[in-house]
């Protein structure tokens, strides 16, 4: 007489449920990233995952769902990051050096959140902005505050909008990553690739530093 099945442990579903997730979203992170919102076709994300499709419902409930659950996964991280950069740093300096290694790397890992920005701003959709802007407007007042607080103890330049030198930073940090191929045909010796990026945020802090420092 055959025994009957033991059911399966909770630990286990509960990695097996995490890696569906996580191959559900990565699959669609490269679908969206190609394709855009309304290009992308769920059957596709399925298929490149191996699951059927009905898990994507189950997981995400619908396109949208899942559109913006790649998208908190792309900036959760750099959201608590940040976080830690402005409750840690102490120093303008440090809080330079902090949020542009961070920037650097972030936006070399994320190609695909950028290939997704570009799509929507081509097309007039506000759904990436939308989540973008929810998670990172705390951050940006969090920082303004800091860099006035900065301001009156004398350390930055009393003449400079706490917001210009967020988009100064932002600037540098985003535009050769949105703009490689544009940059590299330009002057073919540029490049993106990781060894440069600890020479480039040396010489993003030393120029900023002394741009903002009175």
């Amino acid at each position: 007489m055959s025994r009957p099945l033991s059911p399966e442990p909770p630990a286990r579903r509960e990695r097996n449920a995490a890696e569906t997730r996580r191959r559900i979203l990565e699959a669609a992170e490269a679908e969206f990233a190609a394709k855009g919102f309304a290009g992308a076709r769920l059957r596709e994300v399925a298929q490149v995952a191996g699951i059927q499709q009905a898990l994507i419902h189950h997981y995400f409930e619908d396109k949208d769902g899942l559109y913006r659950a790649v998208l908190d996964r792309a900036i959760e991280q750099v959201t608590a990051d940040s976080w830690a950069i402005l409750g840690q740093s102490t120093s303008v300096a440090g809080l330079l050096e902090g949020f542009i290694e961070l920037l650097l790397r972030f936006y070399q890992s994320h190609a695909n959140l950028l290939a997704m920005l570009r799509m929507e701003a081509a097309s007039g959709s506000h759904l990436v902005l939308d989540v973008l802007q929810q998670k990172s407007r705390p951050v940006f007042e969090a920082a303004e505050v800091l860099l006035r607080d900065l301001q009156e103890r004398g350390q930055i330049r009393s003449d400079l909008a706490p917001s210009d030198i967020i988009v100064s930073v932002l600037s540098q940090a985003l535009f050769p990553f949105l703009e490689g191929p544009l940059l590299h045909a330009l002057w073919p010796a540029f490049s993106v690739a990781p060894e440069p990026l600890e020479a480039r945020k040396r010489a993003m802090v030393a120029l900023l530093l002394r741009g903002i420092s009175p």
